[in-house]
């Protein structure tokens, strides 16, 4: 069976469920893309791997949701 999600930030169809499901991950939540996960993802230290990225998508989804 085939799942095509959409990208909760970019809104790209992603198929067959080759995306991320976060819920309250470092204060985001939704479904992203590779290239979305890319920009909120953290270090093992929980320290932001793209810091301004990571800003702007918690001001754009964390504090939304």
């Amino acid at each position: 069976m085939k799942i095509n999600l959409t990208c909760t930030n970019c809104g790209v169809e992603v198929r067959n469920g080759n995306g991320w499901f976060l819920t309250d991950y470092y204060n985001i939540s939704g479904y992203f893309c590779a290239n979305c996960y890319d920009k909120i993802s953290h270090d093992s230290y929980g320290n932001p791997c793209r810091p301004n990225d990571y800003m702007l998508m918690l001001l754009k989804h964390g504090a939304a949701q």
